[in-house]
């Protein structure tokens, strides 16, 4: 579940985030959240249809179960769930296979979220930082899907 700033906010005022180690804590469970939610985005974006969604499913590819892959951020260690399909084609665009170290990415997820930002802006920004190309399409269905959790 995602941790918007009123969220944190009111933790904060009920004493549930007491220390820097607990707001860290919570940070680093924000950023997983969110790759994991654009890595599955991803996914659907090349496999062509929603999970669970097998009738727009037009190919012979599917998903088939994940990874699990430990990076460095300013945050602490954060372990993430990398999603897999059958054919080996999907290559993760938000944190690339054997990429180990995410520092900068985090800060940049964190202030997207926070922002509230379009579309658009998502898929300039994406690009201009990272040079990550995400149709608006696939940007819009990524977001769908973070703030479904939210």
């Amino acid at each position: 579940m995602f941790i918007n700033k009123d969220e944190i906010r009111r933790l904060f005022k009920e004493g549930k985030l007491n220390t820097p180690e607990d707001l860290q804590s919570t940070l680093s469970s924000i950023i997983k959240d969110v790759v994991e939610t654009i890595y599955e985005g991803e996914l659907t974006e090349l496999l062509g249809y929603s999970r669970y969604d097998k009738s727009s499913k037009e190919t012979n590819n599917s998903r088939n179960g994940y990874s699990n892959k430990k990076v460095k951020s300013n945050y602490g260690e954060i372990e993430l769930s990398v999603p897999r399909d059958r054919n080996g084609e999907y290559e993760p665009k938000i944190v690339k296979k054997r990429q180990t170290d995410i520092t900068g990415i985090e800060e940049h997820i964190i202030s997207m979220y926070a922002k509230g930002m379009t579309t658009r802006d998502i898929q300039s920004h994406m690009e201009s930082l990272y040079g990550l190309e995400f149709s608006a399409e696939a940007i819009s269905r990524i977001t769908d899907k973070v703030l479904a959790r939210a």
